[in-house]
């Protein structure tokens, strides 16, 4: 069931209303029924192929592509210069925090490499509920369209690199790295452990 969630109901939820619109804005010679029937039986095929698909990517071809990743540049060069694999993921510290990097892609094919750096939001030391948000607003870039521009969630912020051919060098992933931690520091937001982070995450969802 929660496979049948995350993969074929939002495609089925979303190709059903685009039926829905399609064949009740444009004109046609079949009843209501037949029509009804005609755009679910479409999203039921359209989210078929696209959730199993999706379901591939996510379970058996990406693993697979992310772990022989592993043993390629820039990932080989970080586990050289102190990260350590756990998992998909290049784990590492810059200034205290832990810094998470990982092989990720994007809409239209395009492959990225995902940076995120864990902080603590600290709300002893922030009491205000939107202290977040003016931090986010205070820190983004001038451009935020950029590819690189700052993804913020409750305990991390990160960016992606991304790329077609070949990936960033590792320097220039721990050099941003480096940049993001001087933002957390200047606005004192403290670090974190993968564990802790975990449990954050449980108790906001």
């Amino acid at each position: 069931m929660k496979t049948i969630r995350r993969y074929y109901l939002p495609l089925f939820a979303g190709s059903l209303l685009f039926l829905f619109v399609k064949s009740f804005t444009t004109p046609s010679p079949n009843r209501i029924a037949v029509n009804v029937l005609i755009c679910i039986g479409g999203a039921l095929a359209i989210s078929a192929i696209l959730g199993t698909l999706y379901y591939m990517l996510d379970t058996k071809w990406g693993p697979a592509k992310r772990k022989k990743i592993l043993s390629k540049s820039p990932f080989t060069e970080l586990f050289q210069n102190g990260f350590q694999k756990m998992g998909e993921v290049a784990v590492g510290q810059v200034d205290g925090y832990t810094v998470l990097i990982f092989y990720t892609w994007q809409a239209g094919g395009r492959s990225a490499i995902k940076l995120d750096i864990l902080f603590d939001i600290g709300f002893h030391v922030h009491p205000e509920h939107d202290v977040l948000k003016v931090i986010v607003n205070r820190n983004q870039p001038t451009n935020r369209f950029s590819s690189l521009a700052h993804e913020w969630t409750k305990n991390s912020i990160g960016c992606r690199f991304e790329y077609y051919i070949k990936p960033p060098a590792w320097q220039k992933l721990t050099a941003k790295a480096e940049e993001l931690t001087e933002i957390l520091l200047r606005e004192g937001l403290e670090p974190i452990s993968i564990e802790k982070a975990r449990d954050l995450q449980k108790q906001v969802n």
